[in-house]
This record gives C-alpha cells, structure tokens and sequence, in this order.
C-alpha cells in the first residue's frame, strides 16, 4: 500500500493539468485514508506521515506566485480545500517552519478571496 500511495503522489507531481493534478493528489489521500483504517505499524504511521508531509510541501512549492501557475476558474476551490481542509496539519506545520511556503499560500488565498466571496454571495441569496 505505501507503494501506491507513493505512485498516486508521483503521478500529481508529473500532472501538468489541473483537474488530473487534483485528481491523483486526492486519490492518494484516500489511499492515505484507507491504509489508516488498516491499524499500520507505528513505523507504517510515520512513513505515511512523511509522505504526506513531502507532497503537502510540494503542492505549497508549485503554487509559488513567481512560477506563472495559474489556475482556472475550475480549480482554484480544489486547491484550497486540499490546502485548507485535507491537509491543514501539514499546511499549518509547513507554513509555521517555512516563511516562503506561508507566503505562497497566503498570495494563492489573496488570488481567489474575489471568486470566494463571490460564491459566498451567490450561496445567501
């Protein structure tokens, strides 16, 4: 199972479109998910933990506004629930230790705070 979790993260980062970045990175967290629900050993745990601690930074990483990324109307609310939700221990660990990964993080949420509110908006009428 580590194995596949590994696979599923490489092939987020060998993605060069969004929706199949998201896809797979979201499939590995499912499989994190699952193996969980296995009792791992405690060594299993810490391995899981690293990788998910290693693509967490990278999915930081490759939202650095200086590398021209954009991201589609479709796909900036993925980015932010992994971010946000899926990934918050990992986020808030990274961002607490790394300033340049809390600066892209904070830049990506100030790129799309416009689409949010407008969803919010069109979410209380």
């Amino acid at each position: 199972m580590l194995d596949e979790i590994r696979s599923t993260f490489a092939k987020f980062e060998q993605a060069t479109e969004h929706p199949r970045k998201i896809e797979h990175f979201r499939r590995a967290l499912g499989k994190i998910n699952s193996f969980s629900n296995t009792k791992p050993k405690p060594a299993e745990k810490e391995i899981v933990k690293n990788i998910k601690l290693t693509y967490t930074r990278k999915l930081l990483e490759q939202i650095d506004p200086d590398s021209g990324m954009e991201f589609p109307d479709d796909n900036w609310a993925d980015y932010l629930k992994i971010l946000l939700i899926d990934c918050k221990p990992e986020v808030e660990r990274l961002t607490a230790d790394h300033p340049r990964l809390l600066h892209n993080l904070e830049i990506f949420k100030e790129s799309v705070k416009e689409d949010l509110n407008t969803l919010i908006d069109l979410l209380e009428q």
